[in-house]
């Protein structure tokens, strides 16, 4: 397995190319083991590259930045740049863990020639606010499991547009209105009073009530004789 990088199969560099131009790449070592990196050029008095080689270790990264020196013209907006960037890369092990990069390079590209993995990378130049360089498949996959998050959420808020909300608060504002004007109608209707008129009797019937009445008509007539 090789060295990962950020980049995919090119790097970019932004116009205009009249001034320096920077660019950084990640290196990532995906081994349990040492990692030394080496990054080579077809125009090495043209980019100026730091580090140039290192060691990276155990599962970490490095980050390179790449400058490109300032032309005197303006490459034509159709001009292709032929400039390629290599980088190398082999693990250190062995003899290797105890050899500064330097002598490591001289050593494995003289001895262990086989032991060296190559990704290339061409140069191109892309024009302001241009997508610099095609990303690696990760990110690719990131942006499209971003996007595939986000899309409930846009939904979401085209649901409950500011109007619906409008709409519910009229709705309840009429009903406030119609309960207030129910309990003022109510206020305003005349008060009915049902008395109950409660008649006594007495337990007689009124033939026995007239008939006595009558009785005392008639003593009272034969006394005053």
């Amino acid at each position: 397995m090789s060295i990962k990088l950020d980049l995919e199969n090119s790097i970019s560099f932004e116009r205009p190319l009249t001034r320096v131009v920077k660019k950084n790449i990640r290196i990532e070592n995906p081994h349990d083991t040492p990692l030394a990196f080496k990054v080579k050029t077809t125009a090495p008095k043209l980019y100026c590259v730091r580090p140039n080689s290192d060691i990276i270790p155990p599962r970490g990264t490095a980050e390179v930045q790449i400058m490109l020196q300032a032309l005197k013209e303006e490459p034509a907006l159709d001009a292709k740049c032929k400039d390629k960037f290599l980088i190398l890369s082999t693990l250190v092990e062995g003899p290797l863990t105890t050899m500064n990069v330097t002598d490591l390079w001289n050593y494995v590209e003289r001895e262990q020639k086989g032991n060296i993995k190559e990704r290339k990378l061409r140069c191109t130049y892309s024009l302001p606010g241009q997508p610099s360089a095609a990303p690696s498949a990760p990110a690719v996959a990131a942006a499209t499991t971003t996007t595939t998050a986000d899309a409930p959420a846009v939904v979401a808020k085209k649901q409950t547009p500011k109007e619906t909300e409008d709409e519910i608060k009229m709705r309840e504002m009429e009903r406030e209105i119609s309960k207030y004007k129910k309990e003022l109608e109510t206020l305003r209707e005349p008060t009915v009073v049902h008395e109950k008129v409660i008649v006594q009797t007495n337990s007689f019937p009124y033939g026995v009530i007239i008939l006595f009445a009558l009785l005392a008509l008639a003593v009272a007539y034969f006394l005053n004789k």
